[in-house]
């Protein structure tokens, strides 16, 4: 049995990650879980992972690379991938419709006039690639 997309929440720890999703981001998945199952005939966990998944790859740079290679791995081993990369981009463009209009406060610096407004599932070409970098929520 060939490496599963599952793993990758599992694999991938605080220090891998650059962009963490914001708390609110995580909710949101939860809540809009049910929805995407609905739509694509999977359990709810299953679409907790995919969708989790979706905002980490295309938010993170650490776990777009181990995402790829598990891809790649999977393609040379003629193992089979539980998601696909057009599941994980159609779970994606799902979570960016759904968080339309919704935005959080990410606090990256110290430095408060850096500090702004940040749509839901975006990032910065600094939280994409900065190593260690977290979102916090500012109240």
């Amino acid at each position: 049995m060939g490496f599963y997309f599952y793993q990758l929440h599992i694999t991938t720890s605080a220090e891998l990650n650059n962009r963490q999703l914001h708390k609110k981001e995580i909710q949101l998945i939860k809540v809009k879980a049910q929805k995407y199952a609905d739509e694509k005939g999977i359990t709810v966990q299953e679409a907790q992972k995919i969708l989790y998944l979706g905002a980490m790859y295309y938010n993170n740079k650490a776990s777009k690379n181990l995402a790829d290679k598990i891809i790649e791995f999977n393609s040379d081993t003629n193992e089979n991938s539980k998601y696909t990369q057009q599941d994980i981009k159609n779970a994606f463009l799902f979570l960016k419709q759904e968080s339309k209009g919704m935005q959080f406060q990410s606090v990256n610096s110290l430095d408060m006039s850096k500090n702004k407004l940040q749509d839901y599932f975006t990032s910065t070409k600094e939280q994409y690639e900065d190593n260690g970098l977290n979102i916090l929520e500012w109240c």
